[in-house]
């Protein structure tokens, strides 16, 4: 049980960090996005702006196309158990 907890607490926080890049994403002016948080981390600005830092930052900026290039480099599907990803859609 606490291997499903555990698996439940990262899969919650990797969600979150992506909701909250795809935001960030949305304002061509990162500063704008700044000012704008979202309805999750209202009246939590520090969070808000350590995260807007974050993917501001240089090594943030240089290794997220690294990582987008590695990823569709990947010769095959993504698979969970017997059946491929797309088998389970």
């Amino acid at each position: 049980m606490n291997r499903f907890v555990e698996h439940q607490m990262l899969m919650t926080f990797k969600e979150f960090w992506a909701d909250c890049h795809r935001r960030f994403k949305k304002y061509s002016n990162p500063k704008e996005d700044c000012a704008n948080l979202p309805n999750v981390l209202v009246g939590r600005h520090e969070d808000w702006h350590f995260l807007c830092n974050h993917y501001m930052s240089r090594a943030f900026q240089e290794q997220s196309p690294t990582n987008k290039a590695a990823r569709q480099k990947l010769p095959y599907n993504h698979s969970s158990g017997s059946k491929s990803f797309l088998q389970r859609q």
